[in-house]
Parts: C-alpha cells; structure tokens; sequence
C-alpha cells in the first residue's frame, strides 16, 4: 500500500472501513501488525528535527501500557523518561533529557501533565496533556504513605513531595503551546478542573471514556502535526 494505515486514516481513507483495536493487555507485536506502526508511518516531512519526550503519570514508569503504545507508534522520534518519584528531582531529571537530547515536544499524562506544563512554559514547548492533574499536591494527598509503581517498585510519598509540587505551579500560560486530551469518565481526576484551568487552549473532550483515556490511539497523528507545528 506504500503508506501505512495511520498516514492513510489521517487523510480519510481506511482500506479496512474499522476502526483501530488495541487490546487492554498491551502486545507490541499484535498492535504493531494491526495498524499502530513505529516511526516508518510517520511521513518524512513530519519526522526531520522532532524528538518527542513522553512524561508518565504518578506510580508508573516508562514502561507503562500508555509508554509501549507510544513508542510503537512513534519509535526512536519519542523519549519515554524514566524520572524520580520525588519531585523536584523528577524535573531535575526531565530537564537534562529536554537540554541534552534537544526534545520538540512533550506529550504526558496524568501527574507528568503537571510537569509537562511547567517545562513547557520554561522551554516554549508544544505540549499534548492526557487527562492531567493540575492540582496534584491536593489530589496525592490520599496517597501518603507506601505505594508501589506499575513494575512493582516500592515508594514512599510523603507531605515534602506535596510541598515540592507546590513549587511548579503555573499562573499563567501560553495556551497556544497546549493540546488538551479529556475524558468525563476519568476516575482518578475531575477532567473539570483541567478543562476550567486550561480554557482556551485546544481541546478533545469525549463523554466517558477513563483516566487512561480510551482510544487515544486515534489522534495519533493529530498529535504529531501539533508538536510538529511552529512555537508562540
């Protein structure tokens, strides 16, 4: 066919006439022979100079189901971090990734929306936001105390960690560098309060859905012509 079935959607055309399925136990191999390619799909226009960084969410890592469905679509043109837990470590961490592999653009989900707003105010980057959390020294409270990440890492979150997320907060933003991704069914977070803070910005908003959000492989590409688009 020449171009992969996700360029080819992207311009209206689908040779199978159905929608794209990934399964909720994430296989590489099966996702990648249905449709969700790496960066081969990516047309050549698109990929010169772009370098994605992907920020996960509180007690995941980068080898997070929302990680793995990324990197098989974007391959090497995205960085998934693997950044501390504790705060103002993380940026420490998310910021020499940003300086030294020169990333373009974030894309990030949940706590890493939170991070992802800061940095890109510091650094002038497009920013895709999934389902983030705009007040997480609030919204983490409940788990004080011992947690385990998604790869069975243990950790402790503390009142210092909250008193560090203090510290980032955003007043104000430039809402051209942001695409906002949410769903009403999210169970962790009010998508309200994301909605209210980043109005103005562009925004998908889908009736219920979750906190993962539910089928964010369909914007794929709409994603990759944002971040690929000039900085205000």
């Amino acid at each position: 066919m020449g171009l992969y079935l996700s360029y080819l959607a992207f311009f209206g055309y689908n040779p199978f006439g159905i929608g794209v399925f990934i399964p909720e136990l994430f296989d590489l191999e099966k996702a990648q022979s249905i449709g969700i390619k790496q960066s081969l799909s990516i047309p050549n226009i698109l990929k010169r100079n772009l370098l994605i960084l992907y920020i996960h969410g509180f007690r995941t890592t980068n080898n997070s189901y929302k990680s793995q469905l990324l990197k098989a679509h974007y391959g090497d043109k995205l960085i998934a971090s693997n950044h501390s837990f504790v705060p103002q470590q993380a940026i420490k961490d998310l910021e020499k990734i940003i300086e030294e592999q020169n990333i373009t653009g974030i894309i990030s989900s949940s706590l890493g929306g939170y991070y992802a707003t800061y940095l890109s105010q510091k650094y002038n980057l497009k920013t895709v936001l999934i389902n983030p959390s705009v007040k997480p020294y609030a919204t983490t409270k409940k788990y004080l105390g011992e947690n385990t990440k998604d790869n069975g890492e243990p950790f402790v979150w503390k009142a210092k960690h909250l008193k560090m997320l203090e510290a980032f907060k955003v007043e104000k933003l430039n809402l051209n560098n942001f695409f906002l991704f949410l769903q009403t069914g999210d169970e962790v977070l009010d998508y309200r309060v994301a909605q209210s803070f980043y109005n103005g910005a562009k925004l998908v908003i889908e009736e219920n859905g979750n906190h993962r959000f539910k089928g964010f492989e369909r914007f794929f590409d709409e994603v990759l012509l944002f971040l690929n688009s000039k900085n205000s």
